[in-house]
């Protein structure tokens, strides 16, 4: 198990392939057909380090499960934010459920699934085939957060905030460029994470491999310099923000890199050298 408390017949019930291996999933989803519930998928890795989807990844996915006939649960409840519709409506992929999180509620606790009209007649308590109760559900303040949420987060807004978080990446990899580092940015558009490695950081495995030490003191400079990222390296853009933060941080980036050099270059000279393409 992943965590304590977690049973042991959770990972045994599933099938865990590396995300942007098509062959992988393909052939997992076909030798498995008859025995899966489903086929459940981010539409960019979020905690793993916001690695997107390559090379028609989800597209694959979505043809290869209506194929062989199983459910394909798409999980937005990061990538939601990625753009209007969510990266759905970027890869243009219709999946059978999807899973959403607090961005919908404004940020208060809420998760919420949609999909297929007869998928969710299952919740119908006409029907009574799935019982879908709890103590928080229909949470009044929620609701109400959500719904001022939504009349403020249009497409206007989200293009907006993905305009700079493409501009704080663009910044960060010229950074990394002129100092010779091998240092990566991984994201889709107001959400982005910053790696250190020497291999391309297209799965969840390339993100555990790559060099937490040099990450921690990166975070931690960062955060002497005013600008606070989760201490995995992901940085979220949000509508107060203008391109003047982004220009800030993309500053401090390039004076820590430079103050970080000659430590890289004496621990990690493996890091030093034109960052791995994906």
């Amino acid at each position: 198990p992943d965590a304590t408390g977690l049973s042991r017949s959770t990972p045994s019930d599933s099938i865990i392939v590396p995300y942007n291996d098509k062959e992988a999933a393909e052939k997992a989803i076909v030798e498995n057909k008859d025995k899966l519930a489903a086929v459940i998928v981010e539409g960019a890795m979020g905690a793993a380090g916001m690695i997107p989807p390559r090379d028609g990844y989800l597209e694959h996915l979505r043809k290869v499960t209506e194929e062989n006939g199983v459910f394909f649960i798409l999980d937005e409840v990061i990538s939601l934010r990625c753009a209007w519709g969510g990266t759905q409506a970027i890869y243009g992929v219709k999946p059978d459920l999807t899973t959403m999180g607090k961005i919908i509620g404004g940020g208060y606790p809420v998760g919420a699934i949609g999909g297929r009209e007869d998928l969710m007649q299952m919740f119908s308590p006409e029907i009574r085939k799935v019982y879908h109760s709890g103590t928080f559900n229909a949470n009044s303040m929620t609701a109400v957060a959500g719904v001022a949420t939504l009349e403020q987060l249009d497409a206007r807004v989200i293009d907006y905030i993905n305009r700079l978080g493409n501009s704080f990446a663009d910044g960060v990899r010229a950074i990394f460029k002129k100092l010779n580092i091998k240092g990566q940015v991984t994201g889709i558009g107001s959400l982005q994470n910053v790696h250190f490695s020497d291999q391309p950081i297209i799965n969840g495995k390339a993100a555990r491999e790559a060099n937490k030490e040099l990450l921690h003191l990166y975070y931690l400079g960062m955060l002497e310099r005013g600008c606070f990222s989760a201490a995995r390296g992901l940085y979220v853009m949000s509508t107060p923000m203008t391109q003047k933060e982004v220009d800030t941080a993309v500053k401090a980036v390039d004076d820590l890199m430079t103050e970080l050099k000659p430590t890289i270059e004496e621990i990690w000279p493996e890091l030093i050298g034109p960052a791995p393409e994906a």
